[in-house]
Order: C-alpha cells, then sequence, then structure tokens
C-alpha cells in the first residue's frame, strides 16, 4: 500500500521552506493536516491518526487535542523552535515501532 504521507514527510525534512512559507511548526501543522485530510477520501493515508494514537500511548492518556498539540506542549516543552525537529524524532520512533 502506497504511503504518501511517509514520502512527503521525508522530502519536507530540512527543507520545509519549499512546502510551506514561512517554514514555522504552526504552517507545517497546517500543510500536514491538510494534505492527510485530502487524502482520506481515498483511502491512501491514515497515518496521522496512527501517528496520533501512537502518541497517546506514549503519554499514556488520551486527551481531546491532536497530535500537534501533543507534540508541541508534551515533548516540546511549548516551544515552536523545538517542536519540529521533536516531530521528525518523534515520527521516526513510530515508524519503528510499527509494524511492517
Amino acid at each position: 500500500m502506497e504511503k504518501p504521507l511517509r514520502k512527503v514527510i521525508g522530502g519536507m525534512r530540512g527543507r520545509e521552506g519549499m512546502y510551506v512559507l514561512p517554514p514555522d511548526w504552526s504552517h507545517v501543522v497546517a500543510f500536514l493536516n491538510g494534505f492527510s485530510a485530502g487524502r482520506k477520501g481515498s483511502g491512501l493515508s491514515c497515518e496521522l491518526t496512527l501517528f496520533e494514537q501512537w502518541l497517546y500511548e506514549k503519554i499514556g492518556n488520551r486527551c481531546s487535542s491532536g497530535w500537534d498539540w501533543v507534540v508541541l506542549n508534551k515533548f516540546a516543552e511549548g516551544d515552536t523552535q523545538k517542536a519540529l525537529p521533536k516531530f521528525y524524532q518523534l515520527w521516526d520512533a513510530f515508524l519503528q515501532d510499527e509494524i511492517p
């Protein structure tokens, strides 16, 4: 099965400005959520939902906030400058934990 979100995130890493300007946390989040939402209708991408569930398991609780809030507030201490690198670290860990 095609994993388009993985390709986008892999291509985006370190080159966020090619996808969104300015390349900050809120713009990257909006882009990824929009990309994922556009793919849900075709059944190609539920990866952000799986990533969100994985994050909830890591923090030991299901909150009403989405994956972006969890990354920012539970892993990046509310610092938007730390959020994007932390997201990539968490995304890599998620991919490693995922059953092939």
